[in-house]
Parts: structure tokens; sequence; C-alpha cells
């Protein structure tokens, strides 16, 4: 009979897969000049609530090897996979919202400043 942690991490691990594939099909839908923004905003809106809960079960296996007097390699390695995944998907909501507001992200300050020494160096 399997524990409650392998059954967590087993739960996980599919919810990692399903992550997978559709991180690389909204970074098609985006890439896509001719995709429908409606359609990657669907496919984001989906996704949410399937990563919350990847992000959830992570928090729920680090407490359990915490509590288990998990050594501090396995918690470190717990913690760069679940940071890996979370970095994965504030970049893809990134890279979302400059497909979705392209004028918003041309007026960023950082945009701006590199315009700005464009400028100054056409001046010259």
């Amino acid at each position: 009979m399997a524990t409650e942690l392998e059954e967590i991490k087993r739960e996980r691990t599919n919810l990692r897969r399903i992550f997978t594939r559709k991180y690389k099909e909204i970074v098609s839908f985006v890439e896509n000049v001719e995709s429908d923004n409606d359609l990657i905003i669907s496919a984001i809106e989906v996704s949410e609530s399937r990563v919350q809960v990847m992000f959830d079960l992570d928090e729920r296996i680090y407490h359990i090897l915490v509590a288990n007097k998990a050594d501090e390699s396995e918690l470190d390695d717990e913690t760069d996979q679940a940071d890996s995944y979370r970095m994965k998907w504030i970049m893809l909501k990134k890279k979302v919202d400059k497909r979705l507001n392209p004028i918003e992200n041309i007026r960023s300050p950082q945009n701006l400043r590199l315009l700005n020494v464009y400028y100054q160096m056409l001046k010259k």
C-alpha cells in the first residue's frame, strides 16, 4: 500500500506532465501571430487551476518531508524542482501578457529607457 507521500507525489507527477504539455501548447499559441487572443486567455485560465493544485501539492510534500525529518539535500532538491515549475509558470504568464498587451509593454520603464538611449544616440 502506498504511503500518503507517494500518493501525493504521483498526483503531482501527473499534474507536472499535464503542465509541461499545456506549457508547450500555450507557447505555440503565443508565438503564432495568427492565434486568437481568446484562445490564449482560455488556455491560461484552464491551466491556472491545475497549476495552483500542483503548487499546493508541492507545499504539502515539502511539509511532509520536513515532518519526516528528510535530509537537507532531499529538501533542497524538492524545493529546486518546485521552483523551476513556478518560474516556468511566471515566465509563461509574462509571455502571454506581452502578447496580449503589446502597447503597455512598449511603455515599460525598461523599454522607455532603451528608447531614450537610442534617441540620445541619434541626436549625436
